[in-house]
């Protein structure tokens, strides 16, 4: 699936080099936004890779994306630098953020997975955090450990309240998105 994404991000970028190098920066960003980004987005919740390898793959057309957006080609610019001037996310936070949304629908109920067959709640006697934190199961290996309920729940026990309290869909992804820039300044 990486592999996949990877490749049909690139084909895309590759022709939005060749074809609109001439264009204006916040027409190229629409482009990408539009054109490539879903690619490396789509259903992230279920195939969010989580190996190093995996993870540089996916960045590297995204740091292609934005040297095309900026114009920027020269080695000695950072291409972090420029995902920040942009205001983009790395692929990573992007898909964490995804797994998240994706959980809290689950628990406000609008997406119709029976979500506690696969979670139980915390217990809250002496726990530190908000209240809605589930129990984490023993798991014997990395790639259950890494799957989404085990590795979005260690993420979601850890999020500030303010963001656990969040009424609607909306909302929560904005104070995510807040918190994850915030805590993130990469």
């Amino acid at each position: 699936q990486v592999n996949y994404a990877r490749s049909k991000a690139s084909k895309v970028l590759n022709f939005l080099k060749r074809n609109f190098h001439h264009t204006s920066q916040s027409t190229k960003e629409k482009l990408y936004k539009t054109l490539v980004r879903p690619h490396l987005d789509y259903a992230t919740s279920a195939w969010d890779p989580f190996t190093a390898k995996n993870i540089k793959d996916l960045e590297r057309v995204q740091n292609a994306a934005a040297r095309f957006t900026t114009s920027t080609y020269g080695r000695d610019t950072s291409v972090t630098s420029l995902k920040q001037s942009l205001g983009w996310l790395p692929l990573h936070d992007r898909r964490k953020a995804n797994r998240l949304t994706s959980l809290y629908k689950m628990l406000h109920g609008t997406i119709d997975i029976d979500h506690l067959k696969f979670i139980t709640p915390k217990t809250h006697e002496g726990t530190r955090g908000h209240d809605q934190q589930f129990q984490l199961k023993h798991i014997r290996t990395d790639v259950h450990a890494n799957s989404f309920f085990p590795r979005t729940i260690k993420e979601w026990n850890v999020l500030p309240s303010t963001v656990i309290s969040a009424k609607t869909t909306p909302v929560f992804k904005a104070e995510l998105l807040t918190c994850l820039t915030t805590t993130n300044p990469k």
